[in-house]
């Protein structure tokens, strides 16, 4: 565990994670367990996702492929469904993490920098096709209109830009309530 945390002894995860702002669609949870599950899905980045080190992340891009997600939810097979995600965004220059969730970890979601790119991490936490298309969503919300890159992937730092929090998870969720909805322009 230790080890998986990266720290020396666990009178130190305090000091380590103590203002851990790695930006998250939660209700909740132990930080403890919200450390693991970033450090298993940092883990994870490079397993799942092609070198994106030539690849530059370019919004305008992104906003084109909006109607491909659409088509990509249809497929009724998360898991299918997620890699096609994956596929699309990583030609976008975005990174797609899957990982599990852990129990008390209350995270659907998140949105990090990894190697310079945008990182959009997912757990399944309630394993229901609205849900995870939901949190997806979500996060390609953020990093439409918040995102602001960072150096590391377990950022000290918001990865948002100047606006709170709370404003910014409220136009994320109309963004995503309103995705497979929206005849209008990002």
């Amino acid at each position: 565990m230790l080890k998986l945390l990266k720290i020396g002894s666990f009178e130190q995860f305090d000091n380590v994670y103590s203002d851990l702002h790695v930006d998250f669609m939660e209700d909740g949870g132990e930080k403890e367990l919200i450390a693991v599950w970033l450090n298993l899905v940092l883990e994870e980045v490079e397993i799942q996702n092609d070198d994106l080190s030539n690849i530059k992340y370019n919004k305008e891009k992104l906003i084109n492929a909006l109607p491909d997600f659409k088509m990509l939810a249809l497929n009724k097979d998360i898991m299918s469904g997620i890699k096609s995600a994956r596929k699309l965004l990583n030609m976008l220059g975005v990174y797609l993490v899957w990982c599990e969730p852990i129990r008390n970890r209350k995270v659907s979601g998140a949105i990090t920098t990894y190697k310079s790119n945008p990182a959009i991490l997912l757990s399944g936490r309630f394993k229901s096709h609205d849900h995870v298309w939901f949190a997806l969503m979500h996060e390609i919300g953020h990093l439409l209109h918040h995102y602001v890159p960072k150096e590391t992937f377990i950022s000290m730092e918001s990865q948002y830009d100047s606006n709170s929090p709370e404003e910014k998870e409220g136009e994320a969720n109309e963004f995503a309530c309103n995705f497979f909805y929206r005849t209008k322009k990002v």
